[in-house]
């Protein structure tokens, strides 16, 4: 090799809030030190006591040919600058390649963050007559292609396990959301990380706004961290808080009591809500439905979902049509808004109140679609 090798940057330099597949578009901008113009000029006797002068322009061009690929894959395309391609579904560093005629090469990385696609599950509760297994079994059958699940560990019954039970039972597609009640020490939570082989989502305690004080709450995430920080499995894990959109709205607590560590941190790496169709005269507009979240998390900054979506059929609702567009209305307001997952409880509710929508095709229909196949 010999000269210099090409200078190269990229416009832009990093691309950052884009979907998977969303075209995405990026120039080099190359230099090359060996293309450059010099001018010789030579005077001199031509004989016969005349002289010549010689003015001479020479341009010394250097090709440089601009490939580029995926890192870690093969090239897909050369000499196309700007090049415009689909975003891919996770995030990934493009890689440009500039070669020029001498044999030197340059390599510069275009990383591509991606927003993920919102996971779409459900949250089976059984009556005390039921079979929790046959309940969510039953379920993971009736919405196929489930993404995600939440799992309960009801007080005095510790955390469901890793490798068993409703969790081992759950599809490979589905990322678990793991609740639990009581007070674990890093041994038990070490213990059940052990049996982990998928990732998961994890909640010391859900839903804390009455139940205990905000130092307990708070001592819960921080055994939790010191668990996965000292274990193997401990990357699968992910922390979640999950408050009520009832607490927000209709009480006196501060979401950031709960969702902060005393120093105004984060307390976890996602934040999440319970969210309940608290009017009966109409299903509400998603933006005016979904503000108090949006403020949060905008001034929080950590990702965020809605791990239980629930309504009840309105009475001037009578075939539920009405309750269908309201459903597909909050999983469009929800994917556009940056939302991670969201879930439909699948259960009973306080006075008597049914949120299943196995019976009811409209809803069914609406909370399927949005399901991938």
């Amino acid at each position: 090799m010999s000269g210099f090798p090409p200078v190269v940057q990229l416009s832009p330099a990093t691309v950052t809030g884009v979907r998977a597949g969303d075209p995405i578009t990026v120039l080099a901008i190359v230099a090359d030190a060996d293309n450059r113009t010099e001018q010789l000029v030579t005077d001199g006797p031509a004989g016969g006591g005349t002289t010549v002068h010689v003015d001479t322009t020479m341009t010394f061009v250097d090709q440089d040919i601009v490939h580029w690929r995926w890192q870690g894959d093969v090239l897909f395309a050369t000499g196309i600058n700007p090049i415009t391609v689909p975003a891919p579904a996770t995030d990934r560093i493009l890689e440009c390649l500039v070669s020029d005629g001498q044999g030197n090469e340059t390599i510069v990385q275009c990383p591509v963050s991606v927003i993920p696609a919102m996971l779409v599950g459900v949250d089976p509760a059984a009556l005390s007559t039921e079979n929790l297994g046959v309940v969510y079994a039953a379920h993971q059958k009736l919405y196929t292609g489930l993404q995600y699940m939440r799992v309960f560990g009801s007080p005095t019954h510790g955390i469901p396990p890793a490798n068993g039970g409703l969790i081992a039972a759950m599809p490979a597609s589905v990322t678990p959301h793991v609740s639990y009640k009581d007070v674990l020490s890093t041994a038990q939570l070490s213990t059940w990380m052990t049996g982990l082989t998928r990732r998961a989502i994890v909640t010391p305690h859900h839903e804390p706004e009455g139940d205990l004080t905000v130092d307990l709450y708070r001592a819960g995430f921080s055994i939790l961290d010191a668990a996965r920080a000292a274990h193997p499995n401990g990357h699968l894990v992910t922390s979640c808080t999950i408050l009520t959109r009832y607490a927000e709205v209709h009480k006196s607590y501060n979401w950031r009591d709960w969702a902060c560590a005393a120093d105004g941190t984060p307390l976890a790496d996602m934040m999440s809500w319970d969210c309940y169709l608290d009017v009966a005269d109409k299903y509400t507009d998603p933006a005016t439905f979904f503000a108090p979240l949006l403020a949060a998390e905008k001034e929080l900054g950590t990702p965020w979902g809605v791990s239980e979506l629930g309504a009840v059929r309105l009475a001037s609702d009578p075939n539920g049509a009405g309750r269908a567009a309201w459903i597909a209305d909050c999983l469009a307001f929800l994917d556009e808004a940056g939302c991670r997952f969201v879930a439909w409880w699948c259960g009973p509710g306080s006075s008597g109140k049914d949120f299943h929508l196995d019976q009811d095709a409209p809803e069914l229909g609406a909370w399927r679609a949005a399901i991938p196949a």
